[in-house]
């Protein structure tokens, strides 16, 4: 499946998220929406609009590296719960360039900048830095409370991560493409940090995979409403946004684990037997 298929399949079963979130918004049991409410309405939305992909829809997909050994070279298979992705999309059967495609969700009631931010490393790693044909479709959705959204995008974007949603005077025009500068977010206290909880696997860290130092974020769906107080309810504004994370037109730099991990406090507690990427003994 090409990847602008991919994104008019995520833009339609993102519409089944916004009707679900619009018969919600002005009843007095919206406070009862979640994350779980959420993804079911993306998921549904996604076996919907495409029935002959909907085996391929799966809920906490897990991560293709979640079995990865530890930084130091240690064996930690089996110990604590694997890595998950919210929603994963198994590549078409036909295809075999196809690697699928994964989504993270988050709704949001109060700011989530490291929660947030954590997502954003298990999806560029995931990616990782395959060819842009071959590579898994990588997808970032946030939706809830627009003041904990706003206050949550400003807190990515002093992070080096930004995340466009409005046409910023450009009238209905959609945003331009963003960069999610992981380079940049490795070097701040709540950057680093969320991608060491990331990568904590009980007293190790699991060693990742090669990752891109930038990325672009394109926005592909945007669905914003409001209702006024009434009748006890209060006033409230909702958004659903949702992005596309690709390496286009970008330069092939990658971080260096090996270089960044020892500064960043990412270190096997036992020591090293090996490095990580090289394998060679240290």
């Amino acid at each position: 499946m090409q990847g602008s298929k991919y994104q008019r399949w995520f833009q339609r079963a993102s519409q089944n998220v916004e009707a679900a979130l619009g018969a919600e918004l002005s009843t007095p049991s919206r406070n009862i929406i979640t994350e779980d409410y959420v993804r079911a309405a993306f998921m549904r939305g996604f076996a919907l609009t495409y029935p002959d992909g909907a085996s391929r829809v799966q809920r906490e997909s897990n991560v293709s590296w979640t079995a990865a050994g530890c930084v130091g070279g240690h064996s930690i298979a089996g110990s604590g719960r694997p890595l998950q992705h919210d929603v994963g999309l198994s590549g078409d059967p036909e295809d075999p360039n196809d690697n699928g495609a994964i989504l993270e969700l988050k709704w949001l009631t109060s700011a989530g900048v490291s929660a947030v931010a954590q997502d954003i490393w298990k999806l560029a790693i995931s990616r990782g830095t395959s060819p842009e044909g071959s590579a898994t479709r990588s997808y970032l959705a946030l939706g809830g409370d627009m003041r904990a959204i706003s206050n949550t995008l400003s807190g990515l974007s002093n992070l080096g991560l930004a995340l466009r949603w409005s046409p910023a005077g450009r009238g209905s025009a959609w945003p331009r493409p963003s960069s999610i500068n992981l380079s940049k977010a490795i070097d701040t206290p709540i950057g680093s940090d969320a991608l060491k909880r990331l990568l904590a696997r009980g007293d190790h860290f699991r060693s990742p995979p090669a990752c891109w130092a930038e990325l672009r974020a394109s926005l592909r769906a945007r669905w914003f409403r409001s209702v006024g107080e009434f009748m006890g309810s209060s006033a409230l504004a909702w958004r659903f946004l949702v992005w596309e994370f690709d390496h286009r037109n970008i330069g092939d730099t990658t971080l260096d684990w090996d270089m960044l991990f020892p500064s960043k406090g990412i270190v096997c507690p036992f020591g090293r037997l090996t490095s990580p990427l090289s394998g060679q003994a240290s």
